[in-house]
């Protein structure tokens, strides 16, 4: 269902409640749905199209973005660009009848884990 990636529950991503993919592995938390897995792996097909250097910038920006979160500023992180990139990517590959399916708008996922 998830190709070339491993996947495993990370204590980190239990921890903090958001997964992440790093070096090709889905690390999520325990407990997380399909479509969150989707999600990730939509981070994973991220990789496929850019270099490590943009990559690692999409990164960044989405971990700023969190951390703003966290303190109660920035734009609200499900709707940040590289998450609905990543549920946009998700999606696709997936299919329509996929859990990450998302709206017209593309400006949120139904079933993105909040």
């Amino acid at each position: 269902m998830f190709p070339n990636v491993d996947i495993k529950v990370s204590k980190l991503a239990t921890m903090t409640g958001k997964g992440y993919y790093r070096d090709g592995t889905l690390n999520l938390p325990h407990g997380a749905t399909t479509s969150y897995a989707q999600h990730e792996y939509g981070h994973y097909l991220q990789t496929l199209r850019f270099t490590n250097n943009e990559y690692n910038a999409i990164e960044r920006a989405s971990f700023q973005n969190s951390i703003q979160n966290f303190f109660g500023f920035g734009q609200q992180y499900n709707n940040f660009w590289t998450e609905r990139d990543a549920n946009r990517r998700a999606a696709e590959f997936f299919g329509p009848n996929a859990p990450i399916n998302w709206n017209n708008s593309n400006t949120h996922l139904p079933n993105w884990p909040k």
